[in-house]
């Protein structure tokens, strides 16, 4: 089975294809996904933290270098005959040079899916946004009873200050369109790209993933 980059803009639903094909593929499959990983470093008060926030406090990328050494680290960990699922990475030109180059020394051969949304909807989705407090899931109002979480049972869910404002949510796209969108066209430059439409069904997208994966 060869590895799986998933990428997409901003809420077009990635997290919920990558809990499908790790549910569908099992220990097959090692999942990195970047949002999560950061998540983890900045669950408590330290160095590597103070970093982060310092950074995304004020709408900005972490640097690429920081990033490669994550996803580095991913695959020098890696259990052997392991395939994996990428989601969040690589985000800009820099990055995709070093992961062509990091899976060319790890001999990794990859396939990438791209869920293709419009800006407002992925505007839509990212106001309807919300997250739990105590296992870090994210939900959504329009698919989601989000009086309690469906994970943990937690009732600690909220709505990141970034998700209420439109300003924020526009800014956060802008950095997707002029950072993250080239790599995606470079790749597909290269024919290593799948685009899968967005506007169907959850579970239709996912066949058609899996389609691309086994075919």
């Amino acid at each position: 089975m060869k590895d799986i980059v998933l990428s997409g803009i901003q809420w077009s639903g990635k997290g919920t294809q990558c809990e499908l094909l790790l549910k569908k593929f099992g220990n097959k499959i090692s999942y990195f996904e970047a949002g999560w990983i950061l998540r983890a470093l900045q669950s408590k008060p330290n160095a590597i933290w103070k970093y982060i926030w310092s950074i995304i406090d004020n709408w900005n990328l972490l640097p690429d270098q920081f990033m490669v050494k994550i996803f580095d680290l991913f695959l020098f960990s890696l259990e052997q005959n392991k395939s994996i699922l990428v989601d969040g990475f690589p985000r800009q030109i820099p990055q995709m040079h070093a992961f062509l180059e990091m899976m060319k020394t790890y001999n990794r051969d990859y396939k990438t899916i791209v869920l293709d949304i419009s800006r407002e909807e992925a505007i839509k989705r990212l106001t309807s946004r919300r997250m739990c407090k105590t296992c870090w899931a994210i939900l959504n109002t329009n698919l989601h009873n989000c009086d309690k979480c469906p994970i943990c049972d937690s009732i600690d869910i909220y709505q990141r200050e970034d998700d209420k404002d439109i300003v924020s949510i526009e800014t956060r796209i802008d950095l997707f369109e002029n950072q993250t969108k080239p790599v995606i066209e470079h790749l597909q430059k290269e024919g290593v790209i799948t685009v899968v439409n967005w506007n169907q069904s959850p579970e239709k997208v996912f066949e058609d993933i899996v389609t691309v994966i086994e075919s």
